[in-house]
């Protein structure tokens, strides 16, 4: 039999562990925000984009990233240099933490603790030592923390860099035909949504039940289901794990006695969800590590094409763009104002003379300015905007006023 080596070389210099640090291609993947939301959008530190993390309610909600295991297993050694830039939009104290799991359990260390000034963009770069356990663990997630648990803030130039590894060696038998290579430990290859491996069995008018179903591609001793929804979720709960998590982002993980799977088996995660206003649909899974959509709705309800029509009115359009206007009538007096808008599809840019505009692609945010930003009960707030594109026409799927959702 025919022998093949492969050489798998890495950087006798340095090794960036942390992906997408700047956020200058405008997406957030693979970052996530644990109960909170996450955009990226522009105001970054010397860029054009950052992380933004608002709508937390507990000091755990913030941005996290499941880091690669192999990367840090190829350092020399585990001494690294840790850089981040950070703007909040209030005084907060934050700390950045390290999550290791191995076959002994859970292990997580503090990374750094400290805090920030309002509206200051305040650069970090500091020499640290990565606990032991960071090497060999099976999953690394690096998340923050921050007080007070209802401060939003920016991120940027997140950096985690140390020594790269020797180059290894390792044989595997030559194939006669073509090879192909299995690269994930998830069942199916990510789609355009989520319905490749989520559906929803039954429904009732505040609460329905999802299943997640996935065929397993080796042995593993635990696993992690994370959701993120596009709606608050009031309660989730699932016979199967341990549930963590509020508002748009949830975790479920395995229990103690309960979390072996076996490669070839059918891994089955049935799951309840609970809210008070508009049905919440999923928009990202991540199994162990591994996301299996792409952000796109996958729809917990028929479809309504129409969902935003009655809230948002095309006053005039062309073939790059359209003038839209909301109507909105506010419930008690107001100091300021923050409007959201959600696109179908990406949007090039996005005018308004009402209020200062930041976002990108198919996520907006429009903010009140100082010096015109006083509401009265009753009296309506007519906000009007220009969209403009250059790919298929974009709908508004989503709007949100000061917190409450539109539509």
């Amino acid at each position: 039999m025919m022998l093949r080596i492969i050489f798998f070389f890495f950087s006798l210099g340095f090794a960036e562990i942390v992906k997408n640090g700047d956020f200058e291609t405008g997406e957030k993947d693979p970052w996530i925000c644990r109960g909170c939301q996450g955009h990226v959008w522009g105001n970054g530190h010397d860029s054009q984009q950052s992380f933004y993390a608002d709508h937390r309610t507990e000091s755990w909600n913030g941005p996290a990233q499941f880091l690669t295991p192999a990367e840090l297993n190829g350092l020399d050694s585990l001494d690294v240099t840790f850089q981040f830039s950070l703007m909040p939009d209030e005084d907060v104290s934050v700390s950045w933490k390290l999550m290791c799991e191995n076959e002994n359990g859970k292990h997580t260390e503090t990374l750094y603790e400290g805090s920030f000034s309002a509206n200051e963009w305040k650069s970090v770069a500091e020499e640290i030592t990565l606990p032991d356990f960071a090497q060999g663990a099976s999953k690394i997630d690096l998340f923050m923390e921050g007080f007070p648990e209802t401060a939003a803030w920016r991120i940027d130039d997140i950096s985690i860099e140390g020594e790269g590894g020797n180059p290894t060696t390792s044989t595997e038998p030559e194939p006669s035909t073509t090879t192909t290579m299995k690269t994930t430990t998830a069942t199916t290859m990510p789609g355009t949504d989520c319905g490749s491996v989520f559906n929803v069995e039954s429904e009732e008018d505040d609460s329905w039940h999802g299943l997640i179903t996935l065929m397993v591609m080796e042995d593993t001793a635990s696993w992690e289901v994370i959701l993120e929804f596009d709606q608050d979720v009031d309660s989730l709960e699932s016979p199967l794990g341990d549930i963590s998590g509020s508002g748009t982002s949830w975790v479920v993980d395995s229990k103690g006695f309960d979390g072996e799977l076996v490669e070839g088996n059918v891994f089955e995660l049935r799951f309840e969800v609970y809210f008070s206003g508009r049905s919440p649909d999923v928009i990202n899974i991540i199994f162990n590590n591994v996301e299996l959509c792409d952000g796109e709705v996958a729809p917990t309800t028929s479809p309504n094409d129409g969902d935003c029509s009655e809230t948002v009115v095309i006053e005039s359009e062309d073939d790059s763009k359209w003038h839209g206007l909301v109507v909105i009538l506010p419930t008690e007096d107001a100091v300021g104002w923050q409007i959201e808008l959600g696109f179908s599809n990406n949007v090039d840019s996005l005018v308004s003379p009402l209020g200062t505009v930041t976002g990108s692609g198919k996520n907006w945010v429009v903010m009140s300015k100082s010096w015109d930003q006083d509401l009265t009960a009753g009296v309506a707030l007519d906000f009007r905007f220009e969209v403009y594109y250059l790919g298929p026409r974009p709908g508004v799927n989503k709007v949100v006023f000061n917190e409450e959702s539109l539509c």
